[in-house]
């Protein structure tokens, strides 16, 4: 085959072959809206906090009235700030939420292909020294919460609570602790990772038959680590934390090998059976976030 011929050829192939979005140039718009969040941490500005009006930002800017505008949907839509209309509103800085923190997580590991032992090495990394960090800063409520979760789960494995629910307080057992983590990294991570999980185990049923089995592991491990954390035993909370994570992500490995795709998109039941999206895992650590915020001002 002659070069130009070949040459041909090549350039014929479908457009698909090539990753445009590596050539494309960000939009004015978009460069706007970097340097508008660039500001507002420069400035350490804090939920609330009013940004300066259009007529300010567009001469600091030296940009248009559109792309200003547009640079602004672009931050509330990525759920930096808020836009009230009318002529005492405006932007401001706006407080993200974890549920859409996490959703957008969860959209990136949607193309991702986790084996359990992924997960669990990266949930061995951070719960067990998020549990230490917290150990000294937990209340008597959540002691009295703690504790509930095990009633609730020992009740669960006599038949008396239906197996999702008995689910579901096991995960907010590490909820409970994690929200009292004093590092944000560690605490929004060991959310998200029983986020994760907890969505699993409900919708993909991975446990199965050996569901007592499992439910007397939980149980007996949370007994041990509470008699840790009221004594405010860091080193012994890290260490039995440590080997109950390895302990369920054994079990979790054995049960299933690759964590299913449309699980992080899972849908919830919207009525009999069919499922909205975000897991109960999200609301739990949400509201968990959200107490910790209160409790903290």
């Amino acid at each position: 085959m002659k070069r130009d011929d070949l040459a041909a050829e090549i350039m014929a192939e479908p457009a698909a072959e090539f990753d445009l979005r590596r050539l494309r140039r960000p939009k004015k718009a978009e460069l706007i809206a970097d340097e508008i969040r660039r500001w507002i941490v420069r400035r350490q500005l804090t939920p609330g906090d009013r940004l300066p009006n259009e007529r300010e930002m567009i001469g600091q800017l030296r940009s248009s009235r559109g792309t200003v505008r547009e640079a602004l949907k672009i931050l509330e839509a990525q759920g930096l700030v808020e836009i009230t209309p009318g002529a005492n509103g405006g932007a401001r800085v706006a407080s993200i939420a974890y549920e859409s923190a996490s959703y957008q997580l969860k959209n990136f590991f949607y193309f991702q292909t986790l084996s359990w032992q992924q997960v669990y090495a990266f949930r061995l990394e951070v719960e067990p020294r998020t549990a230490a960090l917290a150990t000294p800063f937990l209340t008597a409520a959540d002691f009295e919460a703690l504790e509930s979760t095990i009633e609730r789960c020992r009740s669960g494995q006599q038949g008396a609570l239906p197996e999702a629910e008995h689910r579901r307080e096991e995960a907010r057992f590490h909820y409970i602790i994690a929200n009292r983590c004093p590092n944000p990294m560690l605490r929004f991570a060991s959310h998200f990772v029983n986020d994760i999980l907890a969505d699993f185990v409900r919708y993909r049923n991975v446990i199965g038959e050996e569901s007592g089995s499992f439910g007397e592991e939980c149980v007996c491990a949370h007994e041990q680590i509470i008699k840790r954390l009221r004594t405010r035993d860091v080193q012994g909370v890290l260490e039995l934390m440590e080997v109950h994570i390895r302990a369920l992500g054994d079990f979790l490995s054995h049960r299933e090998q690759i964590v299913a795709p449309d699980l992080l998109m899972a849908p919830r039941d919207t009525g009999a059976g069919r499922l909205a999206w975000a897991g109960r895992g999200s609301e739990l650590a949400g509201e968990a976030l959200q107490a910790t915020g209160s409790s903290r001002r």
